[in-house]
């Protein structure tokens, strides 16, 4: 995996999370053997379900509803790039 400003930790944890996201569970349980290595805890375990499940809560939420959710100024910017 590239070098960057993320950590490995930090990067596992979002392959977990996408994981979950994408219904992989198998996926899943591996990458949270591996976050169990890197010295996850059940707190940050716990924090990062708890995210996504709030994200996907929400995401769930607008789609249903079919909001046209407004993009803030700097989220344009990064579409440019």
């Amino acid at each position: 995996m590239l070098e960057g400003k993320l950590s490995r930790k930090e990067k596992e944890f979002l392959e977990f999370a996408t994981s979950i996201v994408n219904g992989a569970f198998d996926s899943a349980k591996l990458h949270l053997e591996l976050l169990r290595r890197m010295g996850a805890d059940d707190e940050e375990i716990f924090e990062c379900v708890t995210v996504v499940a709030a994200f996907m809560k929400n995401t769930n939420f607008t789609t249903g509803l079919q909001l046209d959710v407004p993009q803030p100024e700097w989220f344009a910017g990064l579409a440019q790039k």
